[in-house]
């Protein structure tokens, strides 16, 4: 027999929304802010072109600015800053698997997977910086497809029709990086899907988290006039 299917709350008020929730959004916003300050910091190059002065938006890729040297072979004073946005994101994001499999209709069994899954992801990504780009990548990328689609599965049941209908565009863009990056399909495109993804994705868990949030402080009033 199947475990039983979890129900969440409807929404209702926002006031008793506790505060961690709130988190993942806080981390996206910071994250956006360093990234956009290590990119003013980076010195110049790309793959494409390494006499390119500063950060391309079109040409470069988030590890550039992970590198230790610039692509134009100067030190990367951008580095720093990159890292601490990295440190900022990645449990940020965990929290995010963490909470919102419980603001969905799910057995309790997908739960388990999506915040295993998840938080593992995030734990790998945070990797990065110490080198085995590709095998990091493909290892988060295969734990937080895992994730994604035990998410995709639960907004669709819960009735989250629009949410579940960004994720999959979200999910389609990882898919369209990963086929651009491993067979070289339109390689020179692959900069500007990549921040067009990392717009979409973290705009997409930035909704999500909030509608959760929601969610539960709604189960908390719920109890709270069950109590009174």
């Amino acid at each position: 027999m199947s475990a039983p299917l979890t129900h969440p709350a409807e929404p209702e008020d926002d006031t008793a929304r506790p505060a961690w929730t709130r988190l993942p959004v806080v981390g996206i916003g910071l994250f956006v802010v360093l990234y956009a300050l290590a990119a003013a910091l980076y010195p110049g190059g790309s793959t494409a072109d390494p006499a390119t002065p500063g950060f391309d938006w079109s040409r470069n890729y988030w590890c550039d600015l992970m590198g230790e040297q610039a692509k134009n072979g100067t030190l990367n004073p951008a580095r720093p800053v990159a890292a601490a946005a990295m440190a900022i994101l990645c449990p940020s994001l965990a929290v995010f698997w963490a909470m919102v499999p419980a603001g969905l209709r799910l057995t309790r069994t997908w739960q388990r997977v999506i915040r295993t899954a998840g938080i593992a992801s995030m734990a790998v990504i945070a990797c990065l910086a110490l080198g085995g780009h590709d095998a990091v990548i493909n290892a988060a990328g295969l734990l937080g497809a895992l994730a994604m689609a035990g998410t995709l599965l639960g907004m669709n049941r819960t009735g989250l029709h629009g949410q579940f209908a960004a994720g999959l565009v979200c999910a389609g863009l990882i898919v369209a990086n990963n086929a651009i990056y491993h067979y070289g399909i339109a390689r020179d495109s692959l900069p500007v899907v990549q921040k067009l993804t990392f717009v979409i994705a973290l705009g997409w868990v930035a909704v999500a988290t909030v509608s959760h949030g929601r969610r539960l402080a709604a189960e908390r009033g719920k109890a709270a006039k069950r109590d009174a």
